[in-house]
């Protein structure tokens, strides 16, 4: 298969058109039975020359985002030249907070625009929201890495809501230089973006982490990424030498940062964080960093290897601590996860990813479980046929 991916983030932002995008691209331009491309979703919707040729040469085009607004004309131009068109979101962008950046774009249709050189907001007539859903139904499928997510749409668009995972590429943490462990001091670390405010604020794990480094003079906290605000928290009750903030670097340098976590964190808060990916736990079961986090059915399989905790000040204490004062155990824990992990490899998962994105004789995606694994081909032809 061809897949033409189109990547929705800014170089300022990129983020989730890494792991959603630019992964499996990698993978499939080293595969030897599939290929890949990618352009950004902006020039595929204006039509440029470089989107014809690729959107020519695809059978599938995945489009991350925003399938909406103009995008759903091309859409239904590509359709017409019988291209799979998938439609790609790995965010709940109707129960997104109000602190996240692109809360004002989502819910309430605001986008800035310039006007005789000024740059100001224009309200939509209708919201991105409500565009998506309808930019949905014009998809052949819509695919998300939650498996919540997934129902979610279900609930527009029936059996062409499909579970695709974030799928990691294992060599790219596992070839990482890992430092030896200064036995004197323990890294308690989390990473990611600005739309994790209410996970730290919310969940209970601020207050306990607070407690923690004020009896544990030799527990340092690392934020990273887009933290700023989260590090406001902390701010006054913590001794500014146990709090270490690292600005967000590309997804290169990232295994780097990672390594360094001794304990990971995972705190949730409310129905927008119920519907991520278990991405988080993945990486630390692939680095083989014991964590504490939220319960939730988030974790998916990886459940079992963090220690899960209610969203209270003593529940998030109480585990810390006791990982603190005893991490040996708990990475004695988590070191045997080989074959867990081996099962989220991009590598292992490109035939998964294809067989997702086609459709059968009458056009209808042949859709993936939500286990993640995929009917036999012509088990499900015959299933669409009866």
């Amino acid at each position: 298969m061809k897949i033409l991916y189109l990547f929705a983030d800014q170089k300022s932002e990129w983020n989730s058109s890494e792991i959603r995008l630019a992964v499996p691209h990698r993978a499939f331009k080293k595969s030897p039975n599939h290929e890949s491309l990618m352009l950004d979703v902006g020039s595929w919707i204006v039509g440029t020359p470089e989107a014809k040729e690729k959107s020519w040469w695809a059978d599938a085009i995945v489009v991350q985002r925003l399938f909406l607004g103009q995008a759903m004309v091309a859409m239904e131009f590509w359709k017409a030249r019988d291209k799979i068109i998938i439609g790609d979101v790995d965010d709940a962008y109707d129960l997104m907070p109000r602190h996240v950046p692109t809360y004002r774009f989502w819910q309430e249709g605001l986008s800035r625009v310039m006007i005789n050189g000024k740059e100001m907001l224009k309200k939509m007539e209708f919201t991105p929201v409500e565009q998506q859903i309808w930019g949905a139904k014009l998809c052949h499928a819509v695919a998300t890495p939650s498996k919540i997510l997934t129902k979610d749409w279900s609930k527009h668009i029936g059996d062409k809501a499909i579970y695709v995972p974030n799928y990691l590429d294992l060599n790219h943490y596992l070839l990482r230089h890992r430092p030896i462990p200064n036995p004197n001091l323990t890294i308690i670390g989390w990473g990611g973006s600005l739309s994790h405010y209410d996970s730290f604020k919310h969940s209970g794990v601020v207050p306990a982490l607070i407690r923690l480094l004020n009896k544990k003079p030799n527990v340092v906290l690392c934020l990273a990424g887009g933290v700023q605000r989260i590090s406001t928290l902390f701010v006054r009750d913590v001794n500014p030498d146990q709090i270490l903030v690292k600005e967000w670097v590309p997804y290169a340098q990232w295994p780097s940062i990672l390594a360094d976590f001794q304990i990971g964190l995972i705190p949730l808060y409310g129905p927008y964080d119920q519907r991520r990916s278990p991405i988080k736990a993945l990486e630390y079961a692939i680095m083989g960093i014991p964590w504490v986090g939220s319960k939730s059915n988030v974790y998916d399989e990886f459940g079992p290897l963090g220690t899960q905790v209610d969203n209270t000040e003593d529940a998030w204490y109480k585990a810390m601590l006791e990982m603190v004062e005893d991490l040996p155990r708990f990475r004695k824990d988590i070191s045997g996860t080989v074959d867990l992990v081996s099962k989220w490899d991009i590598n292992n998962n490109l035939e998964n990813i294809v067989r997702s994105y086609m459709i059968d004789g009458t056009k209808r995606i042949v859709r993936a479980s939500v286990n993640g694994k995929v009917p036999d081909r012509q088990g499900a032809q015959n299933e669409v046929a009866s």
